[in-house]
């Protein structure tokens, strides 16, 4: 078993957070309604068993919760509106495999 997490954190820790009566946005002052990044736990799961001193087999299950990514605002083109960097962007996965030594 295997747990993946990172906690709670902000967008931008230079951003000014302000909802009514903001400053004028600037480069180096930029402004955001809510700066809060929610963190994520990510469980995974995986066993093996040997058949032989040869051969094994094996089966893995990745974030089994399937939590979901939390949104990201961006202004990229072509953004999904996920941190693939932080984030688990494909949700549960299962793998079977066979691995044998020759």
């Amino acid at each position: 078993m295997t747990e993946r997490w990172f906690s709670d954190g902000v967008y931008n820790a230079e951003y000014i957070e302000c909802q009514t009566a903001c400053p004028t946005p600037t480069l180096a002052a930029p402004t955001i309604d809510f700066n809060e990044m929610k963190g994520a736990l990510y469980v995974d799961v995986g066993v093996s068993y040997k058949l032989n001193e040869k051969m094994a087999i094996y089966a893995n299950v990745d974030n089994i919760t399937d939590e979901d990514p939390e949104p990201n605002p961006s202004f990229a083109p072509n953004n999904s509106g996920v941190n693939p960097q932080l984030y688990d962007t494909i949700g549960r996965r299962w793998r079977l495999g066979f691995r044998m030594t020759l």
